[in-house]
């Protein structure tokens, strides 16, 4: 069932290390893995999969840096384009011989532009307290939430599909997964759970090369979208 929203699955965390460890065994159930349980009960009934939910016009980059995040949006983007890559499947294994590439896996198949008077900044700021000691992946999931976040308070980008850039493939492979068995991850995973079940937002992630983020310059502290 969660599979119609993979970030509920970030749900999980004691479950799976339960499942991983007793293997087939029979074992009393960890507390921890019973407070999950009812807590999966409980956002059952948000769990829904709405064909008809709109795309969004808007498409969002983001980025983050040691110091700081930023996060861009743009429409000059075929609604076409984003409205094909919504409905685009998750893909398939590529064949054995073939080396990955993480364009051909995680990327989409529009190009969005890098003029930066099609970019608009939505949010950027400095990492503050505890969070700016943390690695970068966590820093890039932030960057990933502040970016919902802005886009659940418009018309435009709430109750619809929306696609979303980064160009970090560890925080794009883990949200296209829906969990991650990182705590500095997870617990970023499950904000966004919130927000996008709250909202009625589909998130649908997708890699971005860094010369081609315009969140890059943004999170450096720049007030004009660019790449570093």
């Amino acid at each position: 069932m969660f599979l119609l929203h993979r970030l509920s699955l970030s749900t999980f965390s004691a479950t799976y290390a339960f499942a991983r460890k007793l293997g087939m065994r029979h074992a009393r159930v960890w507390p921890a893995v019973l407070r999950e349980l009812q807590r999966a009960l409980a956002l059952l009934p948000l769990v829904r999969a709405e064909l008809d939910r709109p795309v969004s016009p808007v498409l969002i980059q983001t980025d983050a840096s040691g110091s700081g995040f930023g996060v861009v949006y743009t429409t000059a983007v075929s609604p076409a384009d984003l409205r094909k890559e919504v409905q685009r499947p998750r893909g398939t294994p590529p064949e054995t011989s073939e080396p990955w590439v993480v364009e051909r896996a995680l990327g989409a198949e529009f190009t969005a532009p890098i003029n930066p008077a099609n970019y608009r900044v939505a949010a950027r700021g400095l990492f503050q307290g505890k969070s700016r000691l943390a690695h970068i992946n966590p820093k890039e999931l932030t960057a990933v939430v502040t970016g919902v976040r802005w886009a659940s308070r418009a018309s435009r980008t709430r109750r619809c599909r929306l696609v979303l850039q980064s160009d970090s493939s560890v925080a794009v492979s883990a949200l296209r997964k829906g969990r991650s068995s990182k705590p500095g991850l997870l617990s970023r995973m499950r904000r966004l759970a919130a927000i996008t079940l709250a909202e009625r937002i589909t998130l649908v992630v997708r890699h971005v090369p860094t010369d081609r983020n315009m969140a890059d310059a943004p999170s450096r502290g720049s007030l004009v979208p660019g790449p570093c």
